[in-house]
Parts: C-alpha cells; structure tokens; sequence
C-alpha cells in the first residue's frame, strides 16, 4: 500500500468535511465565511468528499477496499443529484444560491412548510448518505 496517500486521503476528507461546516450558517449575519453560491461550494465539497473515499480504497492496493470505495463513491454521486434537484428547487423559489438569503427568506416564511412533503425525502437521503439506522443493514 502507498502508506502517505493512504493516511493523507482521509486526512483531506476531514478538512473537507470542516470546511462544510464552516460554510453553514447560523442566522443571517452568523457565519464563519459568506460565499454568494453556497449551494454550489456545498455540493463541490460533497464531490471532493466522495473522490477522497474513492481514492482511499484505491491507495489501499486491496481489490475489496476498491470496490467498496467505488461503491461508495457513486452512492454518493447518486444521492448528490437528488439533493442537487431539491436544493434547486429551494433556491428556485429564493432565487439565490446563498445561504445568507435563504436565512432572510425564512424570517418572512418558514421554508419546511411549502416544502413539507420534500422533507421526508431530504430526511431519507440524509439517512442514505451516513449509513444510518434503516439502511446499515449491508454493515450490521
């Protein structure tokens, strides 16, 4: 195994990981950095998250960590577009692509209420994408 690549891959998936959280916000004057497209500096971190999975299989040189990185790689890629749709609809209907204005947006009208029948299918993918309770089942 390529010992340096091994260990830097997911030590970069973790500074990415970081660096979304530093894109969140808290209210509408509340965050760490304001990028005007949030939306899209969000989603290219969740593609750079996945590629470090990826290459954290490949730098393994065991052909089932391979496969399982691809594998998880493209799940990711997969929930990515559908998170992609849902959030174009939401910034559709604020017409901007920054979290700040999605902040504002909702002191008028809280969002979870126009789109409430979206929310089990956000919560779903959510759960999709950690691995969490009703689809670990392949891990358990």
């Amino acid at each position: 195994a390529n010992s340096f690549f091994f260990v830097a891959m997911p030590s970069l998936a973790g500074a990415v990981c970081y660096t979304f959280w530093m894109n969140s916000i808290w209210g509408p004057s509340l965050s760490m950095f304001d990028v005007e497209y949030n939306i899209v500096y969000a989603s290219l971190l969740s593609v750079l998250f996945g590629l470090c999975v990826m290459l954290t299989g490949y730098f393994s040189k065991n052909k089932y960590s391979v496969m399982a990185g691809l594998r998880a790689a493209i799940l990711m890629l997969n929930l990515e577009i559908f998170l992609g749709i849902v959030f174009l609809n939401v910034c559709f209907l604020v017409e901007s692509f920054s979290f700040a204005a999605f902040a504002v947006y909702q002191e008028i009208f809280w969002l979870i209420f126009l789109f409430f029948f979206l929310l089990a299918n956000i919560l779903l993918v959510f759960l999709l994408e950690v691995n969490r309770t009703p689809f670990d089942l392949a891990e358990a």
